[in-house]
């Protein structure tokens, strides 16, 4: 059952968020895959201006009766990570309880969570989280965490307006293709402009602490992006070798 804040999101609606060649990339029948969606908007107020609050929950999935028959399985729940693990347990129960007809019988291939951070109503996925990224162990080495930021970026920028993108997860464990910027290297240019984004009194020490020690940017206009890459890694080669200086220096 969707509560007033919900609504389920059209199926090609949600396939924007994926690559184009995702069956190839996991080896199913395009025909067979099918895309959920549940968009979460709850309105408030923050020093007298309007904010909102705003979610996104992606996830392509197959049928379990196809899986059966095909002798597959794609269960999260079986995962040793547990994030991945506890996405997989969240499905089954919202499965069961509240998105009977969307989910029940089948089986996510990915568990995507974005969220906004609470922004002005406005202008609310300037930015945008990348706070779950829950995949099967047997989909890895092929591309696809290169392939699904690529299109989030790109569906969020065209959809929503979104300018910086930041993932919850340790940037040097991340394919380097994506380009990335590790937030302990990104510029003040950027930070500030990250910060642009939500209402003015708004205190994030702990959401950049946080950012600092896990994770990273993706800027969605792919020259940008690139540009702010290569600084960030400019940046962090030069604390490499700073680093080492002192090492040498120690050792002495």
């Amino acid at each position: 059952m969707v509560n007033k804040n919900e609504r389920i999101m059209e199926d090609a609606e949600v396939r924007r968020f994926f690559p184009d060649n995702l069956a190839d990339l996991v080896g199913f029948p395009e025909e067979e895959i099918r895309y959920l969606g549940i968009h979460t908007k709850k309105p408030k107020e923050h020093n007298g201006v309007e904010v909102v609050s705003e979610s996104l929950y992606l996830a392509p999935t197959v049928n379990n009766a196809f899986l059966w028959e095909s002798g597959d399985s794609l269960d999260l729940r079986e995962t040793r990570n547990r994030w991945i693990r506890e996405e997989g347990v969240l499905y089954e129960d919202m499965a069961k309880r509240r998105y009977c007809d969307g989910m029940y019988g089948s089986s996510p291939l990915l568990v995507l969570r974005v969220q906004n951070r609470t922004q002005p109503v406005s202008d609310s996925f300037k930015f945008a989280e990348l706070l779950r990224y829950a995949d099967h162990e047997k989909f890895r080495g092929r591309g696809l965490a290169t392939a699904v930021l690529d299109s989030v970026c790109d569906e969020m920028a065209s959809s929503f307006g979104t300018n910086f993108v930041y993932v919850n997860y340790g940037w040097s464990a991340w394919p380097k293709k994506s380009e990335v910027i590790p937030v302990a290297f990104s510029s003040e240019d950027l930070r500030e402009a990250v910060m642009g984004c939500f209402p003015p009194g708004y205190h994030f020490d702990e959401f950049f602490r946080n950012f600092e020690r896990t994770g990273f940017f993706r800027l969605t206009d792919p020259k940008k992006n690139s540009l702010a890459h290569q600084n960030a890694m400019a940046r962090y080669e030069a604390n490499v070798k700073r680093m080492g200086d002192v090492l040498k220096e120690e050792a002495v």
